[in-house]
């Protein structure tokens, strides 16, 4: 079964390089920015592998499948913002309800794994 570090490190990359890129990301458009330019590189080495894997050149088509599936799931990453949290707090017996609604750099949604 395919996982997120299995297929970053199909290009060369490690969890830790995601999270560092995304780490000093305070806000979800810094974030979605940090993302876009891992695919970037990504990408650049998608093709690398493409022209080393592919059938058509000698390569195993088994390897070349595995490249592209791996290359298509880490395109279809997204970063969001993550649910409203409710917190409710007792403030000498009486209710209190707040809602916060904080982006975490790390909340990466993709349903491939």
């Amino acid at each position: 079964m395919p996982t997120l570090t299995g297929d970053l490190e199909l290009f060369g990359f490690t969890q830790q390089d995601l999270d560092g890129r995304l780490a000093t990301c305070p806000t979800l458009e810094a974030a979605q920015t940090a993302l876009k330019g891992l695919k970037r590189d990504i990408k650049k080495k998608y093709r690398q592998l493409v022209k080393e894997h592919h059938p058509d050149v000698g390569g195993e088509t088994d390897q070349f499948l595995e490249v592209r599936d791996a290359f298509e799931r880490l395109m279809n990453l997204e970063i969001r913002p993550q649910q409203p949290v409710v917190q409710v707090v007792r403030i000498f017996g009486s209710g209190f309800t707040s809602t916060n609604s904080t982006f975490t750099s790390s909340t990466i949604n993709s349903s491939w794994w």
